[in-house]
C-alpha cells in the first residue's frame, strides 16, 4: 500500500480542484505541500456560489462568480476534497537539453582518457626519485 506522502508527490504540477470547508472550490497547480496537508497553488481560481439578495424562481440556479487568485497558500485544515482537474502542463524544454542535464552528475559513468593519469604518475616518481 502507498502511502499518502507517495500519492501527494505524484500528483506535483497537476491541476486540482479544492472544495474548502466554507463551499468554495479552488482550482489550480499544485507546486508543494507539507505534513499538515497545506498545499501552494499557482494560478489558483476561486469559484464561489452566490445567492441573490431578492427573491428567486425556484427554476433558476445560484449564481457563480470567478475570482483569479494567482499564487495560493492554502490551509490543510480548511481542505473538504480534492481531485486531479488535469494534467501538469508540457515542459517548454527542448527534450535533447533536457536529456543533457540528466546525464551530468556524480553518478554517470563516462570513459576516461588513461593516459593522462599514468603521465603524471610517470613523472612524479621513478626509481623513488622524483623528476
Amino acid at each position: 500500500m502507498t502511502s499518502k506522502n507517495s500519492k501527494m508527490m505524484n500528483i506535483i504540477n497537476y491541476r486540482l480542484r479544492i472544495t474548502l470547508a466554507d463551499s468554495r472550490v479552488l482550482t489550480g497547480q499544485m507546486l508543494a505541500f507539507d505534513k499538515h496537508m497545506n498545499l501552494v497553488l499557482a494560478d489558483c481560481e476561486e469559484f464561489r456560489k452566490v445567492k441573490s439578495k431578492g427573491k428567486v424562481p425556484e427554476g433558476q440556479p445560484e449564481q457563480e462568480e470567478k475570482r483569479m487568485l494567482g499564487l495560493v497558500i492554502l490551509r490543510g485544515e480548511t481542505i473538504v476534497s480534492m481531485s486531479i482537474d488535469g494534467p501538469p502542463p508540457p515542459s517548454t524544454e527542448d527534450k535533447s537539453s533536457r536529456a543533457s542535464q540528466l546525464m551530468t552528475g556524480p553518478g554517470v559513468g563516462r570513459v576516461s582518457d588513461i593516459t593522462i593519469p599514468y603521465i603524471i604518475i610517470r613523472r612524479t616518481v621513478i626509481n623513488n626519485n622524483f623528476l
